[in-house]
């Protein structure tokens, strides 16, 4: 019964968090890459995935999740029911509904409510640190560079497209590392070479569902916002996002939420492209940030609720 139960978990979370997860790691890529095949998006993201988590896995021992499970203690240590099915399913709601969820929140806070606040506060500290980058970079640097972007859209040559795919690499590789422990914690550690080549395989099968279907209705917070759909511009949201990440993933091996990360960095980016139109323009800004805060606010609420019905009963040995 166990064991149908994590598998059960592992493969609502596996979907629902790679689903929801699509606007912050291949939402620029999607939006600014709408011209070509799906399947050849796919190959990419999929090579990167099998081969990243293929080197983890060895180099840590069998360890998918890159040691990020450390504080959640032993796979079986938690006695399993079918409360733990209860947060995957929330995910997926909250996914189908467009709201940009925290997996790490929602799925790892039932396991050890007590890293929960932990978690909130590497995130919160994640989003103004994302949030400042974004605005300082696009209001001192990049504001006029956006501008001529989007007065020559035409001109974005073949160089920006592979800067483009290279950004995307180093972003998705970064959030991989972080987000495997959503799904793993499911599974045993360490994982062996069948069961880990299985739960690959399934990995990169949703995402060529999510990325045949263009990122689903939650892709909708990231083509709302300004000329993201221009290689050049979806290359530089990559980069810093993925180096933001990048230094909170050095910073301590604390899970976080990746989702929250992304939602700053596209809040400091609109501010920082709009402050020069005025009080229009700042307006315009708030109300698209505020709507993307309001949505991951409202998942956060959600997760703790969920925590704190079930987390406690579920982690209690």
């Amino acid at each position: 019964m166990a064991e149908a139960i994590f598998l059960t978990c592992f493969l609502l979370v596996a979907y629902a968090n790679v689903a929801n997860d699509s606007i912050q790691t291949i939402g620029p890529f999607l939006a600014a890459n709408r011209a070509t095949a799906w399947w050849l998006l796919w190959l990419f993201i999929g090579a990167l995935l099998t081969v990243g988590m293929t080197i983890g896995w060895w180099a840590n021992s069998g360890d998918p999740s890159f040691g990020r499970l450390e504080r959640f203690g032993d796979h079986g240590a938690v006695p399993w029911s079918w409360i733990h099915v209860i947060p995957p399913l929330a995910l997926l709601v909250l996914t189908w509904l467009g709201y940009p969820v925290s997996a790490t929140f929602l799925i790892l806070g039932v396991f050890r409510p007590e890293n929960l606040l932990g978690m909130v506060q590497k995130s919160l500290l994640g989003y103004g640190l994302a949030f400042v980058l974004g605005f300082v970079i696009y209001r001192f640097v990049m504001v006029r560079w956006e501008a001529l972007w989007q007065a020559h859209a035409e001109r974005a040559g073949r160089k920006w497209v592979v800067l483009q795919w290279l950004a995307t690499a180093w972003l998705y590789t970064n959030w991989f590392r972080q987000d495997m422990a959503t799904q793993f914690v499911y599974l045993p550690r360490p994982l062996d070479a069948g069961t880990f080549a299985l739960a690959l395989g399934y990995l990169v099968l949703v995402m060529g569902i999510v990325i045949f279907g263009r990122g689903g209705r939650i892709q909708r917070i990231v083509d709302e916002k300004q000329n993201v759909d221009d290689p050049r511009s979806a290359t530089v949201v990559s980069f810093l996002y993925g180096t933001v990440f990048f230094a909170l993933l050095e910073y301590s091996n604390l899970p976080m939420s990746s989702t929250w990360v992304f939602v700053g960095m596209l809040a400091g980016r609109e501010f920082g492209i709009r402050v020069l139109a005025g009080r229009a323009g700042v307006r315009e800004a708030a109300i698209r940030s505020g709507r993307d805060l309001y949505k991951a606010g409202a998942a956060l609420l959600v997760s703790v609720v969920v925590v704190l019905l079930f987390g406690l009963g579920a982690s209690r040995p």
